[in-house]
């Protein structure tokens, strides 16, 4: 149980506020048939909380003859542009309802995510949710990107709360690895199934949904304030 009081939240974004990583699975399945190459569920699964710059590492070491990189995230974001303008990005369950208690307890709230901003941006404004967040972090405003500590550190910075009062949401291990590395505390909800156990351990909690993580965040506030 946490010992100390929150006192703001940051929010990753993939896969935690907005089911975009499904859509970028679907778009990479999909320029990998295109090139007459497969990728496994397992792989594409290991890439949840990736930062874009290392993402071709991955698929490079994953094709063992190499690939062309450049015109494979052409091709998989010419799929994922017309998919999500067909079928638009969910804003995952719970989020609206947790946003509420947030307001309720008057914390104030970031986004702090391993996506580009101009990504980012586009996300949540096709999601119908570019207005929420006032601060947003990406990995363009760091050095390093997640696992490394250095967006929590930089978003707490720019709230103006001690990282170890920001109560920080992941949905990936790499994220939470780089929660714990900030020394923030971090509840776990996990984008990818079996979640991962490490991470698990980490973590303050581990949560099914943002709506768990809302009556956690009430639970939490009320037992400090006794």
């Amino acid at each position: 149980m946490l010992k100390q009081s929150i006192k703001a939240v940051i929010f990753d974004m993939d896969g935690l506020v907005l089911d975009t990583e499904s859509t970028y699975m679907l778009a990479w399945q999909q320029a990998a048939t295109s090139l007459s190459f497969s990728l496994s569920m397992d792989f594409l699964q290991s890439l949840s909380g990736i930062e874009s710059r290392q993402l071709e590492i991955a698929f490079n070491e994953y094709c063992e003859n190499g690939i062309d990189y450049q015109h494979f995230t052409k091709l998989s974001s010419s799929y994922w542009h017309a998919h999500v303008k067909t079928t638009g990005i969910p804003v995952k369950p719970g989020f609206f309802n947790l946003l509420d208690v947030i307001k309720q307890l008057n914390l104030p709230y970031a986004l702090a995510t391993n996506s580009k901003k101009t990504n980012a941006l586009h996300c949540l404004n096709v999601a119908g949710v570019a207005d929420v967040f006032k601060l947003i972090v990406t990995s363009e405003d760091v050095v390093f990107a997640k696992p490394a500590p250095d967006i929590y550190l930089k978003t707490s910075a720019l709230l103006g709360v001690d990282i170890q009062h920001c109560l920080v949401l992941e949905d990936s291990a790499i994220g939470v690895n780089a929660a714990t590395a900030a020394n923030a505390p971090c509840i776990y909800i996990p984008s990818v199934l079996p979640a991962n156990q490490h991470a698990q351990c980490q973590a303050l909690a581990i949560a099914e949904d943002l709506n768990k993580v809302a009556e956690y965040l009430l639970q939490i506030n009320q037992k400090l304030s006794m």
